[in-house]
């Protein structure tokens, strides 16, 4: 199992955003490239998983610990290796793990 290191969460912090905005960065890219890590204006912390076409929307408030929502969020900067790059500068599904 991987963790999401401590200095990820730090570098996430230091450009922590204002609003409703987050600011997120490749969480455990040795890894995968379809997880982000997450800050709100809060520096409560999300995960961020890419759709992929034909990828099923979630919503799951059910589970501990963990809930899942299908949104669309803007994205700026840097697309993951193997995401489309299709929809980046308009908007792109995101499941965020809250």
């Amino acid at each position: 199992m991987s963790r999401i290191g401590a200095a990820v969460w730090q570098a996430l912090d230091a450009g922590r955003p204002s609003g409703e905005n987050l600011v997120a960065r490749l969480a455990v890219p040795d890894v995968t490239p379809r997880l982000l890590a997450a800050l709100d204006a809060n520096a409560r912390r999300h995960l961020l998983v890419p759709l992929r076409a034909g990828d099923e929307e979630l919503r799951d408030a059910q589970s501990r610990g963990v809930s899942v929502l299908t949104k669309e969020l803007s994205v700026r900067g840097e697309v993951p290796h193997g995401i489309s790059t299709s929809n980046v500068t308009t908007r792109r599904a995101m499941r965020r793990l809250i």
